[in-house]
C-alpha cells in the first residue's frame, strides 16, 4: 500500500474539527490574556513611580503579544490537526471508495483499508 499524499481527504470534516479545535484554543487564550491583564493592571497599581509608563505602553505590548499567540496557536494547531485528521480519515475514504467499488461491481480486490484486510 503506498502512502496517502493527499492531507485533506475529507476537507469538510477535517477542517471543521480542526477548527474546533482552533476554537477552544482560542478561546482559552482569550481567557488567560483577559486574566493576565487584569493581574498586570493590578500589578502597574502598586509601582510607586512608573505606573502611567505602564499603562501606557502596556496595551501596545499586550496587543502585540496575544496577535502573535494567537496566530503561533492557529498555524501549529492547524498543520497537527490536518496531520492527525489525515491519520484518521484516510483509512474511513479508502473503506468507503472500496464499498462505493463493491456496490458497483468494480471492486478487483479485496479492501487493505487501515492494515485490515477485509
Amino acid at each position: 500500500m503506498y502512502p496517502r499524499k493527499k492531507k485533506l481527504i475529507k476537507p469538510g470534516l477535517q477542517l471543521k474539527l480542526a477548527g474546533m479545535f482552533i476554537a477552544i484554543a482560542l478561546g482559552a487564550t482569550f481567557v488567560q490574556a483577559v486574566t493576565f491583564n487584569r493581574t498586570m493592571m493590578r500589578v502597574a497599581h502598586l509601582l510607586p513611580n512608573d505606573q502611567e509608563i505602564f499603562e501606557r505602553i502596556w496595551p501596545d505590548l499586550f496587543r502585540s503579544s496575544v496577535l502573535l499567540t494567537s496566530l503561533v496557536i492557529v498555524l501549529a494547531i492547524y498543520c497537527v490537526g490536518v496531520a492527525l485528521t489525515h491519520k484518521l480519515f484516510g483509512p474511513i475514504y479508502r473503506f468507503e471508495k472500496y464499498l462505493r467499488e463493491l456496490k458497483a461491481g468494480t471492486a478487483s480486490r479485496p479492501c487493505s483499508c487501515a492494515r485490515v484486510t477485509i
